[in-house]
């Protein structure tokens, strides 16, 4: 009777399904082709990040090259 259906990745996974991507940040669920984010590499570490925390870490490193350009 109705319930919830919860999907389980693996350490290390990112990709749940064919549209959604967990964030590495929040965790959250988020469809990358509809909703945006980035997915990638940092170095040899997969990354993925959802609109919202890519938005806050794009916003904390322009903070941090305005802050050492004052300086």
């Amino acid at each position: 009777k109705g319930g919830i259906t919860m999907k389980f990745l693996k350490v290390g996974e990112i990709t749940v399904d064919n549209s959604l991507t967990r964030c590495n940040i929040c965790t959250g669920l988020f469809n990358l082709d509809q909703e945006g984010g980035v997915k990638g590499d940092i170095g040899i570490l997969p990354v993925a990040f959802c609109p919202t925390c890519f938005a806050g870490v794009s916003d904390m490193c322009e903070q941090l090259c305005n802050h050492e350009e004052a300086q």
